[in-house]
């Protein structure tokens, strides 16, 4: 797997805290990244807009780290969470 940036990196730990956040999300469950998280949630949480972290996660899917269908919530892969 190729290395990633800072700033990939920083998308990748907001969605894992976000989904850690999500509303239904289980703590005590053994995987509650599960939840989706929303690209206007991790736009507003990183303080950047929602075109970079659509352009982010168009990357990070390419490469494996998420799950990024349009128009719907953003999960992390087995690999993703790896990382």
């Amino acid at each position: 797997m190729q290395s990633l940036s800072i700033s990939m990196q920083n998308y990748l730990e907001k969605i894992f805290d976000l989904s850690r956040q999500a509303p239904g999300s289980r703590r005590d469950s053994s995987s509650p990244e599960k939840s989706g998280v929303r690209v206007s949630d991790i736009a507003s949480h990183l303080n950047v807009s929602k075109a970079s972290v659509n352009n982010a996660m168009n990357v990070l899917a390419k490469l494996g780290y998420v799950s990024n269908e349009k128009y719907q919530e953003i999960f992390l892969t087995d690999v993703g969470r790896e990382t």
